[in-house]
């Protein structure tokens, strides 16, 4: 981002006379509103607009002051010339400046979102050296407006250094704000995406046997539903059948859920849950033609 406002900003001083020029310049500056971190935080549709705003604005103001270094330094240009030029844009550049303490305030807060946030954070204390950087900008800008614009042409090599200095202060600020981009802003935390639910899992002894029931996500609607089958620590049991597992609710069978091996000793298969709460997974064995251990394990559904 800070290349493309130098960028812009240089090219604004250049090319300011030309219509196509100046829309190609802000083009330019578009992606840069669109992959910012203010895409990633709430209400994206307005912040793209103020992040827009903010970048013109730094973009006019840092390229108009290459252009007043350039006009004011010109061995050719008179004066009057000069200094007619420099108060035009003085005049423009006070509701540049307007644009961008507002629209940089509102981007700040959206990113920081709170004053601990902006004094307790990476991101806040980069934030504030920019704000401190910019701060200067104004103070010198008001200087030559105020002190130096109204002496005239007695000003001309004082407002050329004062000028130079507001420009390289700047450029400091946008080599700040190259840096910032780097930094996750606080706010953003609060956006990031839910960790997944972590499955829930229980056992129950089936004779000589232990089983092991996980659910997974155990939420609301669909989740995938393992067995596993060991006769000891870490000794997966071998059977010739699949267990038979059923979901019991109020002593009904709600659901019968086949069961597929994926392992040794291991199965899965897939169930809907309509509600949470509790839900009982009844396990079964058949061992042989006289052995049939059933097991019951309980999970929570969140």
């Amino acid at each position: 981002m800070a290349v493309a406002v130098v960028a812009v900003g240089l090219g604004g001083a250049v090319l300011a006379r030309g219509v196509v020029a100046s829309l190609a310049a802000l083009g330019a500056l578009l992606p840069v509103a669109l992959t910012g971190h203010s895409v990633a935080m709430a209400h994206a549709d307005l912040n793209v607009v103020v992040d827009g705003f903010h970048l013109v604005a730094a973009s006019i103001w840092l390229g108009g002051l290459v252009g007043m270094v350039v006009v004011l330094r010109g061995t050719s240009t008179r004066s009057d010339v000069a200094f007619s030029v420099v108060r035009r844009f003085s005049t423009i550049a006070a509701s540049v400046l307007a644009t961008l303490v507002l629209a940089g305030s509102v981007l700040a807060w959206q990113l920081v979102g709170s004053w601990q946030a902006l004094v307790g954070s990476a991101y806040g204390r980069v934030l504030l050296a920019k704000i401190a950087l910019a701060a200067a900008a104004i103070a010198v800008a008001a200087y030559n407006r105020y002190r130096l614009l109204p002496q005239g042409a007695r000003a001309r090599h004082t407002l050329v250094r004062t000028v130079s200095a507001e420009a390289v202060v700047l450029v400091a600020v946008v080599l700040v704000t190259g840096f910032l981009v780097q930094q996750n802003p606080p706010a953003s935390v609060g956006n990031e995406a839910a960790p997944a639910p972590a499955p829930v899992s229980g056992q129950a002894d089936l004779g000589d046997l232990q089983a092991t029931v996980t659910l997974e996500p155990a939420v609301v609607g669909s989740n995938t539903v393992t067995v596993e089958i060991d006769s000891g620590p870490g000794a997966p049991a071998e059977l010739f059948n699949a267990p038979r597992l059923r979901v019991l609710g109020d002593d009904a069978v709600i659901s019968e859920v086949t069961l597929e091996p994926i392992a040794l000793g291991t199965y899965r298969g897939t169930v809907v849950l309509p509600t949470p709460g509790a839900w009982r997974f009844q396990v079964s064995l058949r061992i042989d033609q006289f052995t049939n251990p059933v097991a019951t394990v309980e999970l929570d559904v969140r």
